[in-house]
């Protein structure tokens, strides 16, 4: 049987981010029940494959630029993916 490949790669994108919604309400609650609200806080916002990172501690900037590292590698890996298997639809 064959699988659409576009269909794998949409589900695959849909899966991400809704484990990255999971992921952050997960990492909220855990934060804040182990510090309560003081506590370090930062963010990152990816534009395409271009990030964004903030933060109100150099540890918390350097947990969200290895997590942005990780992020833009994942964006490669999927963008350059159906260029390998099948070629540029048309």
């Amino acid at each position: 049987m064959m699988v659409n490949l576009t269909f794998v790669l949409s589900t695959l994108g849909f899966t991400f981010v809704v484990a990255g919604l999971g992921l952050l309400i997960y990492g909220m609650v855990w934060r804040m029940r182990r510090s309560g609200l003081r506590g370090e806080f930062g963010g990152l916002v990816m534009i395409g494959p271009f990030p964004i990172v903030f933060g109100s501690g150099k540890g918390i900037v350097r947990l969200m630029t290895i997590l942005s590292i990780i992020l833009i590698v994942v964006f490669v890996v999927l963008w350059v993916l159906p260029f390998l298997f099948g070629g540029v639809p048309e």
